[in-house]
């Protein structure tokens, strides 16, 4: 094992970030790695999900707007005590914080990872990091997103390296359940046609749009449903009554293996907007065999690539399409698909790969 060590800085644990943080520590394999998450309060099960130490500042997002003052103080703390060779900040926040750290503690490598599209489209953060964050290596987690970065940092001409890091996925195959018990888990009926899809009920996933196009397929065309909990419930359940889907829906609420059962559906689709930068969910379901279809927004589409169905953003007509293209396939022809996405993420989304690009681009050690 080196002795090159690594601070990991994440604004908080929802959503796919535990997933993030577990996947960077995996791909820096014999470093030691401290893994800090700024928001949320200590949660052991969290911990346990990521190797090294883990350490929970328990802030509320209302404390880290401003200077930031509490959490520059507690990681300065920190820092005192280790030192370290390379600082990885996840998400603007992060980012912030790990520039102003750099300040006292001059580390030898700083990377930021953009999760979403316009990090830093305000022009207060691109001063920032043209003022403050000159050794940062900016990443974003598709090419679209790396595009965004550049042309908004072009605008201040700051001097920040961007490369593309995507996310990948880090999870044994050997927990996904079969098809058959995924569904007596979920409660679906083994002889149903199951359109799934997973991910929080938030405005940018854009659940409506698939409600919508499911509601255009014939009644005899299956279910329809969907894991994941957030503030659109109350809207989608709503349209579910509207367009007639009340025993063709089924909103299951947040389930926190989801990935291990995603193996109960015949399809996942992803209908995110523009927005969506990435998409985990895409990884967890092409990794399990499903067949996907998936807006063409940039970063799902290069996601995707040619190994699942892409329909037109925002199209409910040509969502349609996709989804009756998808029920016509025979049984092998949805495993040829899905055997397509699965080849693709061995081949592209591994751990080996995010290794390889780390060590391509950073001074880090890993054998």
């Amino acid at each position: 094992m080196t002795n090159q060590r690594v601070l990991q800085i994440c604004h908080g644990y929802k959503g796919p970030f535990v997933h993030i943080c577990r996947q960077y520590v995996a791909a820096l394999k014999h470093t030691q790695v401290t893994t800090v998450f700024l928001t949320g309060e200590e949660d052991t099960s969290i911990a346990n999900q990521i190797d090294g130490k883990v350490i929970f500042l328990g802030y509320a997002s209302r404390q880290l707007a401003g200077l930031k003052r509490a959490p520059l103080k507690a990681l300065v703390k920190l820092c005192r005590d280790e030192k370290y060779d390379l600082v990885v900040g996840h998400r603007y926040k992060a980012i912030y914080l790990a520039c102003l750290l750099d300040r006292q503690f001059n580390f030898r490598q700083l990377l930021g990872v953009a999760h979403e599209h316009k990090l830093v489209n305000r022009w207060s953060r691109r001063f920032f990091l043209r003022i403050f964050g000159k050794k940062m290596v900016l990443a974003g987690v598709s090419r679209s997103v790396a595009l965004d970065l550049k042309a908004d940092l072009k605008k201040v001409n700051a001097a920040n390296r961007v490369i593309v890091l995507p996310n990948v996925i880090n999870r044994d195959e050997s927990f996904i359940l079969s098809k058959s018990d995924a569904r007596q888990r979920l409660g679906i009926s083994p002889n149903d046609f199951v359109v799934g899809s997973i991910g929080r009920l938030v405005e940018k996933k854009n659940f409506s749009l698939l409600l919508q196009a499911f509601a255009a397929c014939p009644e005899e065309f299956g279910r329809l449903v969907i894991i994941g909990e957030g503030p659109q419930r109350a809207l989608l359940e709503s349209l579910k009554s509207k367009l007639g889907l009340d025993d063709r829906l089924s909103l299951l609420g947040h389930i926190s293996d989801a990935a291990n059962v995603v193996s109960a559906f015949d399809v996942f689709v992803l209908s995110s907007g523009t927005a969506e930068a990435f998409g985990i969910v895409l990884l967890e379901a092409m990794q399990a065999k499903v067949p996907v279809i998936s807006t063409n927004a940039l970063g799902p589409a290069e996601v995707v690539a040619d190994a699942g169905i892409l329909f037109k953003n925002g199209d409910v007509d040509d969502l349609k399409r996709a989804l009756t293209f998808i029920r016509g396939c025979s049984i092998g022809h949805r495993e040829e698909i899905g055997g397509l996405g699965a080849a693709r993420v061995a081949a592209v989304y591994s751990i080996q790969q995010l290794t390889h690009a780390l060590t391509e681009n950073f001074d880090i050690k890993i054998a």
